[in-house]
């Protein structure tokens, strides 16, 4: 082979390799799987609206318990029985409450779905955990329902619909009857102090019980 065509040979396969290289490249970083750990503050959650409640990403499915009999474990006014971890929810009361082998770890006033998007009672656990999390609404500019997009310190999903307990650091009414005069989208909505000891408390597969 003369030195001229070695050295087109030479050329030629380079740009091949460049090329190969580039468009791989490309590819891996958009094909790259998607994680379990949350956005930093500056990026933005990748939303795709559910079809219920306030909305989320579709995060990596976590293997838990199916949901069980919503007459179970059930309780009144912060009296724990039942599971070794459990946080409890009261619509009636507005108020949640979290226990850990019978003992109370939290304790705070709740702000949960407006008359018209209810909290969905029953027993749950807890799917995913996010700090700080991006909520996008659902609903188009000019429902009654749309909102623009909020960042939440702590959320955490417990029904795969969409419906979390987080903070809510634009809520101003923490007072009773909040969820009536401008209650959550479906979500429980808990004070950033309070949401702060319960996020950093719960873990993957806890039980939430939401009663009426």
């Amino acid at each position: 082979m003369s030195c001229l065509s070695r050295a087109f040979s030479i050329l030629f396969m380079t740009c091949l390799a460049v090329t190969a290289v580039a468009v791989g490249g490309a590819w891996g970083r958009v094909n790259e799987p998607a994680t379990e750990s949350a956005p930093a503050p500056t990026q933005l959650a990748i939303s795709r609206p559910p079809a219920s409640a306030d909305p989320s990403p579709s995060p990596i499915p976590t293997p838990l318990p199916g949901p069980i009999s919503s007459s179970a474990s059930m309780r009144s006014s912060g009296v724990a029985r039942g599971a070794d971890r459990e946080i409890v929810v009261s619509l009636s009361e507005q108020h949640l409450w979290a226990y850990e082998h019978g003992r109370l770890v939290a304790d705070s006033v709740a702000v949960t779905g407006r008359p018209e998007l209810p909290t969905p009672t029953g027993s749950f656990h807890i799917r995913t955990k996010y700090s700080p999390y991006r909520f996008v609404s659902p609903w188009p500019k000019g429902s009654p329902y749309y909102y623009a997009p909020l960042w939440s310190t702590y959320a955490m999903e417990y029904q795969s619909d969409g419906y979390f307990i987080h903070d809510a650091p634009w809520r101003s009414d923490w007072a009773y009857g909040a969820n009536v005069r401008g209650g959550s989208h479906g979500c429980v909505n808990v004070p950033t102090a309070e949401m702060s000891t319960v996020y950093h408390w719960a873990r993957i597969g806890d039980l939430v019980v939401v009663q009426s």
